[in-house]
């Protein structure tokens, strides 16, 4: 076929080149979770936790999805290399510290916030800026607050990059540190931990559209309660495995074990951090660094 034959081919099958990005990126892909639940999910809801935590299926990947993907991962990658250069950043991609329960997550950044080590968490959003976290946001960036022991802050990055003065279009919310109030996510947390060991899904507490049922992949099932393999729990059983969660998350919140998890971090960072970490927390050449009460 000559090219010209091939131009007039293409021309007749009136799509456009948007429908081949959609095409081409279009994928299934097998998912088999084996029972670890995750903080992006699990501090929104127990129950989107726990059926991501046990999901096995076929999962659609559209062209849609991965741009927001490679927006974000592309932002964030910039984001904290101006950090770094401007010597703010201390960890990037920090692992969550295991507390017992199976759960994974790792933190966007580290940071020496306002003089303080602060957990931050770095979203892309839309060319309007948000007067306010969205909800998702605040509760998975609570809930590494609430394993950390550290303040957080929350980063918008818009997609639309910056103003005609050159200007970056970004806003941030940050937070103290609040124990009492943070039991809420942490019992999120350690809830769907032991419903998924117990084989049942949690119970709903969220109202149908809720904002936190927006960006969950198990809607329709959720509300349905059709997943096969997990069961409904009686009242009784439910009431017990929350007391259990109430009693375990009281334990992980004492003032004495925050410390101990804060000061594990704050270890981590004066060994394995940036150049920037081990200079301000290090004991470098012999030479103590400041104490780090000064930075908490």
């Amino acid at each position: 076929m000559n090219m010209e034959n091939l131009l007039t081919k293409g021309m007749n099958t009136k799509k456009t080149l948007a429908d081949f990005v959609h095409r081409g990126l279009k994928r299934v892909e097998r998912i088999e979770r084996d029972g670890r639940t995750w903080v992006s999910q699990v501090s929104v809801c127990p129950r989107q936790g726990a059926l991501a935590a046990t999901f096995v299926g076929d999962s659609e990947e559209t062209a849609a999805k991965e741009f927001y993907c490679e927006f974000g991962n592309t932002a964030e990658e910039i984001i904290l290399r101006g950090w770094y250069n401007s010597g703010i950043l201390l960890f990037a991609d920090y692992a969550l510290p295991d507390i017992g329960i199976n759960l994974g997550g790792k933190i966007d950044a580290i940071v020496v916030y306002n003089g303080k080590i602060t957990v931050a968490e770095v979203k892309t959003c839309g060319t309007k800026m948000p007067t306010k976290p969205k909800l998702t946001h605040f509760a998975q960036a609570s809930l590494y607050s609430a394993i950390t022991g550290l303040p957080y802050v929350i980063y918008y990055q818009s997609r639309n990059v910056a103003d005609y003065g050159n200007n970056l279009k970004a806003k941030e919310f940050a937070f103290e540190f609040n124990g009492e109030a943070l039991k809420v996510n942490m019992f999120n947390a350690v809830y769907a931990h032991l419903c998924v060991e117990a084989g049942v899904m949690p119970n709903k507490y969220i109202m149908k559209n809720d904002e936190r049922c927006g960006f969950c992949n198990f809607t329709n099932v959720c509300w349905e309660d059709g997943i096969p393999h997990m069961n409904i729990a009686s009242s009784k059983d439910y009431e017990e495995l929350a007391n259990l969660a109430s009693y375990m998350t009281l334990n992980f919140m004492r003032p004495a074990d925050v410390a101990k998890r804060r000061n594990g971090v704050v270890k981590h960072l004066s060994i394995h951090g940036t150049k920037h970490a081990v200079a301000l927390l290090g004991n470098e050449k012999g030479k103590p660094g400041k104490s780090w009460g000064e930075y908490l």
